[in-house]
């Protein structure tokens, strides 16, 4: 329990932040979720997770959406976002990800963020 402005917070859920445990707990809690999926028979053919970061290719925009929707229906606690490529490009975990149409093959730089000055300390 902690205070903020003369308001009491309890953390009810979860592990704190900056917890040694965090990716630990985050990377076990992903692990039961995707079996759930599997046993179900719902996982995508391509579905990898780093932590809580996961990477899922699907055929098009409709089974995405549907497959986001599955995923924040697993637990009430939990909630998915979904990043879709924009002109075949995707940043994901401090990489770019860049589809060549013709080719079909995956070519991968580093990402800078927009917001990156270049200044450091």
């Amino acid at each position: 329990m902690f205070q903020f402005n003369g308001e009491l917070y309890e953390q009810s859920e979860g592990v704190a932040m900056g917890s040694p445990l965090g990716p630990l707990m985050a990377n076990t809690f992903m692990c039961s979720l995707e079996e759930q999926l599997k046993l179900r028979g719902e996982l995508p053919s391509y579905h990898n997770h780093y932590i809580d970061d996961t990477l899922t290719v699907m055929k098009d925009e409709v089974s995405a959406y549907s497959f986001l929707h599955v995923l924040n229906d697993l637990h009430p606690s939990i909630s998915f976002t979904m990043e879709l490529p924009t002109e075949n490009t995707l940043p994901f975990l401090g990489m770019v990800l860049r589809k060549d149409s013709q080719s079909k093959s995956i070519t991968t730089s580093v990402y800078v963020k927009p917001t990156n000055t270049g200044l450091l300390l």
